[in-house]
């Protein structure tokens, strides 16, 4: 199954992990291939996990990647250095 970001998700993923556009979609399916399901929202949306970069990944409608949120913890440390 091929997923596919959001404008949303290609920004997180550049911000957190430095991947750049072009390699994204590529990202996020390599991200997949092992990720757990987790849970699903009230809005439909599911809840996966990876567990060896430890990042959870939300998928909408029609396999869109919604977001990608880093590490527990790590997301203020990433935007605090994007930010300098």
């Amino acid at each position: 199954m091929k997923y596919n970001p959001s404008v949303h998700a290609v920004e997180r993923i550049r911000q957190y992990f430095g991947i750049m556009e072009d390699n994204a979609k590529n990202f996020v399916n390599q991200l997949m291939e092992s990720a757990k399901y987790v849970t699903t929202n009230p809005n439909g949306s599911m809840v996966y996990k990876h567990s060896g970069k430890d990042v959870m990944i939300v998928v909408g409608n029609h396999n869109v990647i919604v977001t990608v949120l880093p590490p527990n913890g790590e997301g203020s440390k990433t935007k605090q250095v994007a930010a300098k």
